[in-house]
């Protein structure tokens, strides 16, 4: 067992709490490794590859120079499917792994992977070159392009008053107020037409104020 990250309101409170999980991890018979740890708090530091601060208002932060490694892959991985046709599976599953090592602090960040994973699944080699269906391209789109705008700073979810559960699939979409109210119907002016990826945020836009 790893990666535990421990958070207090103060000094006093952060170091009560590290004293509490070492001394609930040693009655269970766990053996810290004191020399890959870090047991004195601090307000800045480097967990799971993300930079916490929390001097002020606490923020996660993915360092720049992994978001530029994940732009340049997917970059290249494109220019070369459409210079070529074609993209080596070997080539497109490391690109996928660069992903996946975000999708904690990237929102909705496998599902912007679904049709890739689909594609490689029914691959026999990966040395396999294969042309990518349009709506593994159009995933591969959406990262690169959400990647040129984003600081790497993480979303963290706020209390909320009410939960609005939504769905959405290229015929139409429907929203749940409460687990009562239901709300559903077509997409207009053939909005249905586009990806699916971009059809999810338009879910109930024009029934509910933002």
């Amino acid at each position: 067992m790893d990666n535990l990250f421990m958070m207090g309101m103060s000094l006093t409170e952060a170091t009560t709490n590290v004293e509490k999980m070492l001394k609930v991890l040693n009655e269970l018979g766990w053996q810290i490794n004191k020399e890959k740890s870090s047991l004195k708090p601090s307000q800045c530091s480097e967990f799971l590859g993300l930079l916490v601060n929390t001097m002020a208002t606490p923020w996660f932060k993915v360092p720049n120079n992994k978001i530029q490694a994940v732009h340049c892959n997917m970059e290249c991985l494109l220019l070369l499917h459409e210079w070529t046709g074609l993209v080596l599976v070997r080539k497109l599953a490391a690109v996928v792994g660069l992903c996946v090592s975000l999708v904690k602090v990237v929102l909705l960040g496998l599902l912007m992977l679904c049709n890739v994973f689909h594609v490689i699944a029914q691959c026999d080699s990966w040395e396999d070159q294969i042309p990518l269906p349009e709506s593994a391209h159009c995933d591969l789109l959406e990262w690169r392009d959400g990647l040129n705008h984003w600081k790497g700073h993480v979303a963290l979810q706020q209390p909320t008053n009410i939960t609005i559960d939504t769905d959405t699939s290229q015929c139409g979409w429907g929203v749940i107020l409460l687990c009562t109210d239901l709300t559903s119907a077509s997409w207009w002016q053939n909005k249905g037409r586009q990806h699916i990826n971009k059809l999810g945020p338009h879910c109930g836009s024009n029934e509910w104020p933002s």
